[in-house]
């Protein structure tokens, strides 16, 4: 309201326009890195979603901002777990996997490190090769 009665109006939609678009971008960026190139049907749904997106390795505040989707997979595995939560829970269903003779998840360098991976490394649906990808066992 402020900016209103000030004749300020104009500068303050621009500043929600930009902040808006920034946000956007940083969303769409994330969202893209933890899909892309994981393209794949495995034998059953559950499996799919642990092994069709990223897990990244981040600092316990960049997870705390992404809301706990560096354990992306977990996330699509299991959605009603709370974010705080995912890393005991990718511990657990790493055990499992383990206990099953499945491949372990991975998780792969921080989202600066795969988007510039990813960036030199395009790839279309159809032309994956995980065994060509930044990865990581824990």
């Amino acid at each position: 309201m402020f900016a209103i009665f000030h004749g300020e109006i104009g500068r303050y939609i621009l500043f929600w326009l930009i902040l808006e678009r920034m946000i956007g971008i940083i969303a769409q960026t994330r969202d893209h890195l933890e899909h892309y190139g994981l393209w794949g049907k495995f034998t059953n749904h559950q499996l799919t979603q642990l092994y069709a997106c990223r897990n990244l390795e981040t600092s316990s505040l960049v997870g705390w901002l992404m809301g706990g989707l560096n354990y992306h997979a977990v996330h699509h595995a299991c959605p009603d777990i709370p974010f705080n939560q995912l890393p005991e829970a990718f511990e657990r269903i790493q055990k499992v996997l383990e206990n099953h003779n499945l491949p372990l998840m991975k998780r792969e360098a921080g989202y600066l490190e795969s988007t510039l991976w990813l960036s030199h490394h395009p790839s279309l649906i159809g032309e994956v090769d995980s065994s060509n990808r930044m990865k990581k066992s824990l």
